[in-house]
This record gives structure tokens, C-alpha cells and sequence, in this order.
């Protein structure tokens, strides 16, 4: 009960935390947007065509509903910190990490994960790339849902965790539990020892 309580007690720290101080925070995005222009895909050679038009094709196929491009840039922004209007580019890089890399597509609207596999094959999955879309742009919450209970799961983590995603009180929550469980089950693995 008490674990419970304290848990519920850090949520509602966090999603205070996350509305005050709107000029504190606008302004660290600001920022962050500055720095991470820098990092926006610069060309769009015939492989990673090759690859949007895959995505592009797997959503078509799903019947997926694609967001406005007044929507589909507002919902960039406020998930990832980058304004795309900004980029001269259509193929645009959303992090910057090494890892798989969601890309938006911004003249079609869509968002793909880029994942180039060693042996020099890409793979785009059409599941995820159709839930993560259908999610983000769509509001869906089965396909949230369905990325939560599938091996894509760090894909949603991520938008808390690394971009402090918090328009979805069930994905927070979500999260937090995990990194809970995580703790509890490590701090039991650090007293058996």
C-alpha cells in the first residue's frame, strides 16, 4: 500500500513538475530545438528513398489516416522538440542517436524507423511503422497499446524518457511502473547478494 501510495505520489510530482514553469520549460525546447536543427538530414539518397516509400506503402496498405501537415508538424514538435517547417529537407532525422532512428517524411506526413541492420539490409516494419503513427498522429490507443505489448515497446518509452513526453497520462504511468518494478526487482538483487 505504502509502495503504491509513493508511487502515485512521484506521478503527481512529475506531471506538476511538467506544467509549471511553462516559460522554463518553452524555453529548454527553444533551445533544444536550436541544437538539434544542426542534426536535421542534409540529402536524400536512393536508399533511404527506397525506404520511405516502403513505409509510405505499408501505411497506404493499412488504410492508415494521415495527419494534416499543419497537425502532422505541431505533433513533430511537441514529441520530439523539432520544428520541420524549419527544414529545407524532406527526409529529416528526428534524434540523433546511433541506434534505430525514427525519420519524418515531411511531405507525406509520416514518421518511419530507420534501422539499418549490418548485412546492409533495412528493415521498415510495417507494424510498427503503422501503430506509431496511428498512435502519435491519430490518438489511437489500441495501437498503443499494441506497441506496448510487443517486442517495439522502447519505442513509446523513449518518448518519455528521452523527450519528456506527457500528453498521455496512461503511457506515463505505464512508464513509471516499469522503472519501479525495475527498482524494486534490482534493489531485491542487491540484497541477496
Amino acid at each position: 500500500m505504502t509502495r503504491k501510495r509513493s508511487l502515485y505520489g512521484l506521478l503527481i510530482v512529475l506531471i506538476y513538475g511538467c506544467q509549471q514553469a511553462p516559460s522554463n520549460n518553452n524555453e529548454a525546447k527553444h533551445q533544444q530545438q536550436k541544437h538539434r536543427s544542426n542534426y536535421l538530414m542534409k540529402y536524400t539518397d536512393s536508399t533511404m528513398q527506397s525506404y520511405a516509400e516502403t513505409a509510405y506503402s505499408g501505411l497506404v496498405n493499412h488504410q492508415y489516416k494521415f495527419p494534416s501537415s499543419t497537425n502532422f508538424e505541431q505533433i513533430i514538435n511537441d514529441v520530439y522538440l523539432i520544428d520541420i517547417k524549419k527544414s529545407k529537407f524532406d527526409d529529416i532525422d528526428l534524434v540523433d542517436d546511433n541506434g534505430p532512428i525514427p525519420i519524418a517524411i515531411k511531405h507525406k506526413n509520416f514518421i518511419y524507423i530507420f534501422d539499418h541492420m549490418p548485412e546492409g539490409e533495412a528493415i521498415v516494419n510495417d507494424s510498427l511503422t503503422f501503430h506509431l503513427n496511428n498512435y502519435l498522429f491519430n490518438k489511437n490507443t489500441e495501437s498503443r497499446n499494441s506497441l506496448l505489448n510487443s517486442t517495439n515497446e522502447q519505442y513509446l518509452l523513449d518518448l518519455v524518457e528521452k523527450f519528456g513526453y506527457t500528453k498521455d497520462e496512461y503511457l506515463l504511468k505505464y512508464v513509471l511502473n516499469k522503472k519501479h518494478k525495475k527498482e524494486e526487482s534490482d534493489q531485491m538483487g542487491t540484497t541477496d547478494e
